[in-house]
């Protein structure tokens, strides 16, 4: 079965210690049953799982993350010891019958420090012909309001569109602040569609993250570029690589919150 993956793929590298969002803080981390196993024999890791997964200490933190930022299990056996959540994330698989879509996800912020630089169109390795959603994005003759437009879904009310995601389950007190922040403000399609136009570049590769992963889910990457944008055009506190992985790690990486969007606008 062949595999694609974004011709980014290969650059990222977890930055470890110089992480300011660290994967291994604030999320419950499931040990896999063949990783377990293979902990049977080493105490240090065996002692710290219960129920399948690790117990976390203090602020959520994974009992293996060291003050520096850094893994004690890699500083003791290499990275061939980690379980295979630790070991894979935040890459992602989508199994199709015939081929795998391969994928880096926004919720971690070396991925979105890759994915948002980039100038060039989003492309695939080995080459494949792009969706015609993501053909659209790509249209850079005409303005990138233009383009989400074209994809065909209602332009969303921006006041019940914050509502409905204020009711969303939340992981973070800052995705709390942030929400609060703009809530004040008066958010508009229009203002969107502005700061859309003026930061195109980095609007189409965000759209086209979210029209690869969920190619079933268009009306999720349209909401999302209209609360996104006007999030950063009215946020004092974050930038848009700020507000992209606390979107990701709050929104698509909750099954839960990606379920109940689904009911409101698909």
């Amino acid at each position: 079965m062949i595999s694609y993956r974004p011709d980014y793929y290969d650059e990222f590298r977890c930055i470890a210690g110089r992480c300011k969002n660290s994967c291994c803080i604030g999320w419950e981390i499931d040990v896999d049953p063949f990783s377990q196993e293979r902990y049977e024999n080493i105490e240090f890791i065996k002692d710290k799982i219960k129920d399948g997964s690790y117990v976390l200490c203090e602020g959520d933190r994974c009992p293996f993350l060291r003050p520096d930022g850094l893994c004690e299990q890699i500083i003791r056996y290499g990275e061939d010891i980690l379980c295979d959540i630790c070991r894979e994330h935040p890459r992602f698989y989508n199994e199709y019958d015939d081929h795998t879509d391969m994928g880096l996800g926004l919720c971690c912020e070396e991925v979105c420090n890759i994915v948002l630089h980039k100038t060039d169109k989003f492309r695939l390795v080995p080459e494949r012909e792009m969706s015609e959603e993501i053909k659209i994005i790509q249209d850079r003759s005409i303005p990138f309001s233009d383009r989400i437009r074209k994809l065909g879904i209602p332009v969303p009310d921006m006041a019940k569109l914050l509502k409905d995601y204020g009711d969303l389950e939340r992981l973070y007190p800052e995705w709390t602040d942030l929400l609060r922040e703009v809530s004040g403000e008066d958010l508009s399609p229009s203002a969107a569609e502005g700061y859309m136009n003026s930061n195109a570049v980095s609007m189409e590769q965000l759209s086209c993250y979210y029209l690869y992963r969920y190619p079933d889910k268009v009306w999720f990457c349209v909401i999302t570029a209209y609360l996104i944008s006007n999030m950063c055009l009215y946020s004092k506190s974050k930038t848009m690589f700020d507000i992209a992985r606390m979107y990701s790690s709050e929104v698509e990486y909750s099954d839960l919150n990606i379920s109940q969007l689904e009911r409101i606008y698909a």
